[in-house]
């Protein structure tokens, strides 16, 4: 992956030790908290072609992470995956399929858990509460 292909907006953190992969582009919303050694890759190989296991083709699927998202330590996140707003995704999990907005996912594959608060996040969200504005403006420390 390269730069030209991961659009950040602001009040990100991502951890040591992550690598992203592939030709496919990485969006990710603000306020984004991405844990150590987390991947996330945007191209797989065609194993449907003229060559096996798999052919010379790259097949790129774009990833989207919206605002207000928790990717904890260890994380495979695989192509075309998109993370809704609000949503965590537990240590150790892989993402086959996409996270609606709010809801807690973990495991390998990631299952459905629970949904979060969705009253208690919206009043913070309105509030503007969000941890890494709280704590890049010296709000908490």
């Amino acid at each position: 992956t390269t730069p030209d292909n991961i659009n950040l907006k602001e009040y990100i953190y991502i951890g040591p030790n992550n690598k992203f992969y592939g030709t496919g582009k990485i969006y990710i919303e603000e306020n984004v908290i991405i844990g150590n050694d987390v991947t996330i890759l945007t191209t797989n190989h065609n194993y449907e072609g003229e060559l096996i296991p798999y052919d010379s083709v790259a097949i790129n699927k774009d990833v989207t992470i919206h605002e207000n998202v928790w990717i904890a330590s260890n994380c495979l996140i695989l192509p075309g995956v998109e993370i809704g707003e609000g949503a965590i995704l537990a240590g150790g999990s892989v993402l086959t399929k996409n996270i609606p907005p709010c809801e807690i996912w973990g495991g390998n594959p990631a299952k459905f858990i629970k949904k979060r608060n969705i009253e208690k996040y919206s009043k913070l969200k309105n509030e503007k509460k969000q941890y890494l504005n709280y704590k890049w403006s010296d709000k908490i420390r």
